[in-house]
C-alpha cells in the first residue's frame, strides 16, 4: 500500500496557510487524512527558523504575513523576500534584512540582482531542465558542463536560463 501524499510531503506551506487563516492549533486540525505529527512538527520548526512564526507559533508580521501570500514554498519565498530588502553581510554566509517593509518587496535592493534571484526561484519551482531519458544523458551532461560553475547548482541553472533567453531574444542578451 502506498503512503498518502500528505504523509510524505513538506507541510510548511500548508501549516503557513492555516496560520494565515487564523487557525492556531494546526496539530489538531481536522484533516481528512491527518499527516503524522512529526511532519507537522517539522513544518512548524522550519517556519520558526525562517522567521514566519514567532515563539508563540503565531504568524509574524510583516515577514510571515507576506510569505503567506506568496504562491511558492516558504523557503523560496524567504529567499525572494530577503533579497527584496537591503541585504548586508554579517559574517561568512549570514545576511540580515535591514528593511522588510512590504513596500520594499520587489525592489532590487543594493545588490542589484533581483532578476537573478527571481530566475533561480522560478527554476527551482519546475522539474529539472537537466533530466532527460537515458539516450540523451551524455549530451545533456556535456551541455550542463558548459553552464556549470564551482559556486553551485543554482548558478548553473541561472547560466542555462540566461543562455536560453539569449537564444530566444537578442534584447535579453543586452542585460548580461
Amino acid at each position: 500500500m502506498t503512503r498518502l501524499c500528505v504523509c510524505r510531503s513538506n507541510l510548511a506551506t500548508v501549516v503557513m496557510q492555516l496560520k494565515a487563516l487564523g487557525i492556531d492549533d494546526v496539530l489538531h486540525f481536522p484533516f481528512m487524512s491527518p499527516p503524522p505529527a512529526i511532519n507537522m512538527m517539522r513544518a512548524l520548526e522550519l517556519l520558526y527558523a525562517l522567521g514566519v512564526l514567532n515563539d508563540d507559533a503565531k504568524l509574524t508580521t510583516p515577514i510571515g504575513a507576506t510569505l503567506a501570500e506568496f504562491p511558492v514554498d516558504p523557503c523560496l519565498g524567504k529567499m525572494v523576500c530577503a533579497h527584496a530588502c537591503q541585504l548586508m553581510p554579517l559574517e561568512h554566509d549570514s545576511l540580515i534584512c535591514v528593511d522588510i517593509g512590504c513596500e520594499k518587496l520587489f525592489v532590487s535592493g543594493e545588490l542589484g540582482c533581483s532578476e537573478e534571484i527571481l530566475t533561480i526561484a522560478a527554476m527551482l519551482t519546475v522539474p529539472s531542465v537537466y533530466v532527460l531519458p537515458k539516450e540523451y544523458r551524455s549530451g545533456m551532461d556535456r551541455i550542463r558542463r558548459l553552464f556549470g560553475v564551482l559556486e553551485g547548482d543554482h548558478l548553473t541553472l541561472l547560466n542555462g536560463t540566461r543562455d536560453s533567453m539569449c537564444r530566444l531574444s537578442a534584447s535579453a542578451c543586452s542585460h548580461s
